[in-house]
């Protein structure tokens, strides 16, 4: 009984979930977060784009290293077509990759442009990306732990944008702001199933 009951209710265990912040495989999300620190700094047009280099674990390449996926689903596990999103659309969200057609001739030429290669230096939660643009500059960017990642939580608002646009799929936008707002401050809330009003009609 005493191994049971050691340290019961601390630490608690709900502290160390991670919560996903893009809909695809994790094991590309330290990608995506570099490459979307890029994209927000500087527009990253096909076009004036040289080459595209970037490091991962090898487990990422051998989970979601396929370079032109056939159709949306394949583009949640393809390592270079989440890569290509987050730079060219600068978001990698679900309505991001909803939205996206893996066939789209940007996203194609920025998968062709890259060469993604597995680093034994790094761990599953880091990525290095380096983009070379044709007028001489380059642009490097590296991620030590991912997003969303209990050493590196996703903020208030990160956590509503993702909440949102989820909800929005089944409620409209005021109910499902108002669901957000009751449910970071459940502390308050005396019954939960009053929360049932947002989704349920009587």
């Amino acid at each position: 009984m005493a191994r049971v009951t050691q340290d019961f209710g601390s630490p608690w265990l709900v502290t160390d979930l991670s919560i996903k912040p893009y809909p695809c495989g994790v094991v590309i999300h330290p990608l995506i977060d570099a490459c979307l620190e890029i994209s927000r700094g500087r527009n990253v047009v096909p076009s004036e784009v040289r080459a595209i280099t970037a490091s991962v674990h090898a487990r990422a390449i051998d989970l979601a290293g396929r370079r032109h996926p056939g159709n949306a689903i394949g583009g949640r596990f393809s390592l270079y077509h989440a890569a290509a999103l987050a730079l060219a659309r600068q978001s990698a969200g679900i309505s991001a990759f909803d939205d996206a057609d893996v066939n789209d001739s940007d996203l194609r030429t920025l998968r062709d442009l890259m060469v993604i290669e597995s680093d034994s230096s790094l761990s599953p939660r880091a990525a290095r990306v380096r983009i070379e643009f044709k007028d001489g500059t380059c642009v490097e960017r590296a991620i030590e732990e991912p997003s969303g990642n209990p050493g590196r939580p996703l903020s208030d608002g990160q956590l509503r944008g993702k909440f949102i646009e989820l909800a929005l799929r089944a409620m409209d936008e005021g109910p499902a702001q108002a669901l957000f707002d009751e449910c970071m401050s459940l502390a308050d809330c005396a019954d939960v199933t009053h929360l049932r009003r947002y989704w349920t009609t009587v």
